[in-house]
């Protein structure tokens, strides 16, 4: 095996230093006979992370790079001790056992750390896809070599799993720094410094993070369309174009890297999780069937970046990566049962008293009659539910999107159009708010039946007084006319003006 096979890979230029990951490493190695373990899935920096950390490094260092064949013993045992030799450059004796393994390749190995040469220098041995060792001889050898080997010797493993159980006792025992995709993911003070670095705007940091969560892949992908490397840019912001190309980019990165590898369960599992926002075991088992929704959920978030937990046994998915498996469920043979699985959402939400992720899932699944229920419930927890929220939702999901949905669904639906009425108002579209308070009218005069809603009612009457087009005499009269009508229809004769 050449040598080229144990160098590490290059980082390139103008990839940002990784300070902080750099210290923790660094640390590790300085404690003497501490192994490393980097466990992150695809796209979170690991092998360039540690391979900048090894850059200062000129030598006494290998790089071993592990394929699925590397489950075998002999083929491991080469692997391993040619990298042994390698750090050791003058170690001729070592490397002239490289070329004599022999069975039993265990055994074989052990004996043959005996020629290792005895100093006080420190080496970094980089085992590279270590998920590629299955259980099995191989893999449990692993922790007897973390004793045999020298202090001297850091070894770091890098896998997209989580740490096997055969090394728990090492990492309780404080033997093995473990990190994850958190330590991994870039903080606010590094995208500052990369978004600078490619002549874009700092400011953008904070938002830069909540889009990716600081994953690596995704801010790369959404800086791709930045333009050529070193060109000015002057500290301006992300173009939209930029942002699409970026975000197709990670998409084929996720479909050929990351989706591709998970059996088909977890990918339909994912599919129909991909729905709402949140997510607990509860509403999973409701949307999949699946009884062990709260364990599938956990282990999704113990192994994937993309599952994050939150607490108390409710999780979200990666807002990026969202939007990969949502388009995955349209694409499948299930993609006739996204409505129902919307209606689903948007019920168990309702149930919940999650008014305002109701409504969207309402929307999405075009229920006329379950976003008229939430429009109503709007109204009886007016106490506890600011305007500004209630006008951002309706700015967001209703009145933006109206052109796009069906008209059926707001069409002579009053308490839908009463709300978009009082949101154009506050908003100060006048010309729509006159619009929509005369569709309010005429549905009223033709449709005397609908005056049963009370809810409504009394909306439209609080409506009446903002039309600045009446005289407050003439305003005076037809309120005090209509209110009359609307104590009778009324239970208890009360008038509630919630909004």
């Amino acid at each position: 095996m050449s040598e080229e096979h144990f160098l590490p890979p290059r980082a390139g230029k103008g990839v940002l230093p990784r300070a902080r990951v750099s210290a923790i490493l660094e640390s590790a190695k300085e404690r003497g006979g501490q192994w490393i373990y980097v466990g992150a899935p695809g796209g979170f920096g690991k092998s360039l992370a540690v391979s900048q950390w090894l850059a200062p490094q000129r030598n006494k260092h290998a790089w071993i790079t592990l394929d699925p064949y590397d489950n075998n013993e002999g083929r491991f045992v080469r692997k391993l001790l040619g990298g042994l030799a390698f750090a050791q450059r003058a170690n001729r004796r070592l490397a002239r056992a490289v070329e004599r393994v022999r069975p039993p390749f265990l055994e074989y190995l052990f004996d043959a750390l005996d020629l290792l040469l005895p100093n006080e220098k420190k080496y970094v041995l980089v085992l590279d896809d270590l998920h590629h060792l299955r259980d099995g001889a191989v893999l449990r050898a692993l922790p007897l070599l973390r004793k045999r080997l020298p202090a001297g010797f850091t070894v770091c493993l890098l896998s997209r799993n989580e740490p096997p159980d055969v090394f728990l006792d090492a990492i309780l025992k404080g033997g093995m720094t473990v990190l994850d995709a958190r330590d991994l993911a870039f903080d606010e003070e590094e995208l500052r410094r990369l978004l600078l670095r490619n002549g874009l705007s700092p400011s953008q940091a904070l938002d830069l993070l909540r889009r990716t969560a600081g994953w690596p892949i995704a801010v790369e992908a959404l800086l791709m369309g930045r333009g050529a490397p070193g060109e000015a840019r002057g500290n301006k912001e992300i173009s939209p174009h930029e942002t699409l190309h970026g975000e197709e980019l990670l998409r084929r990165y996720l479909d050929v890297h990351v989706w591709s590898g998970w059996d088909a369960q977890v990918q339909d599992f994912l599919m129909q999780a991909s729905l709402p926002d949140l997510l607990d075991g509860q509403l999973c088992r409701r949307l999949t069937g699946r009884q062990d929704s709260a364990e599938i959920l956990e282990s999704l978030s113990r192994n994937l970046a993309f599952v994050s937990s939150l607490g108390n046994g409710r999780y979200r998915l990666h807002d990026l990566f969202r939007d990969f498996p949502r388009e995955k469920l349209a694409e499948s043979p299930r993609a006739g049962e996204v409505h129902a699985l919307e209606k689903k959402v948007a019920d168990a939400l309702y149930e919940e008293e999650d008014y305002y992720a109701a409504a969207a899932h309402y929307i999405r699944c075009s229920d006329s009659r379950g976003l008229s229920d939430c429009c109503a419930a709007f109204r009886r927890i007016a106490a506890s539910s600011s305007i500004e929220d209630r006008i951002a939702f309706f700015k967001e999901y209703v009145i933006g999107g109206r052109e796009e949905l069906r008209k059926d669904l707001f069409e002579g639906n009053l308490p839908i159009m009463a709300q978009c009425a009082f949101v154009y108002y506050v908003e100060g579209d006048a010309r729509q708010f006159l619009r929509i308070l005369s569709q309010l009218r005429a549905n009223l005069k033709n449709n005397p039946d609908k005056k049963w809603d009370g809810d409504t009612f009394q909306l439209f009457l609080a409506l009446q007084s903002l039309d600045f087009r009446k005289t407050l005499n003439r305003y005076v009269d037809v309120f005090l006319e209509e209110r009359n009508i609307l104590e009778s229809l009324l239970p208890d004769g009360q008038i509630r003006l919630g909004t």
